[in-house]
């Protein structure tokens, strides 16, 4: 799960918040073979990650992640077309 708060073992922020390698891996190698600028993770929403955020991956692609709430009195809040804006 994504942490927002997550750190590395030395206390320095970890930016990446508990992503995965193969799933940085996976949305890199999406991203330039589609040419896109831009790709998203879309994760569980919790209480430890309600924002989301984004950073490059590479020179000319971005990695945006979005939290996802599962619970029904929330999905029209958080729907898919929220999501992909």
């Amino acid at each position: 799960m994504i942490d927002e708060n997550r750190t590395y073992e030395n206390g320095n922020q970890d930016n990446k918040k508990g992503i995965s390698q193969s799933d940085m891996y996976q949305l890199f190698a999406y991203g330039k073979k589609y040419g896109v600028k831009k790709v998203v993770l879309i994760y569980p929403q919790w209480v430890n990650f309600k924002k989301e955020f984004s950073f490059k991956i590479d020179g000319d692609l971005d990695l945006c992640v979005k939290p996802f709430a599962l619970d029904d009195d929330k999905m029209t809040d958080f729907g898919l077309q929220a999501l992909l804006k």
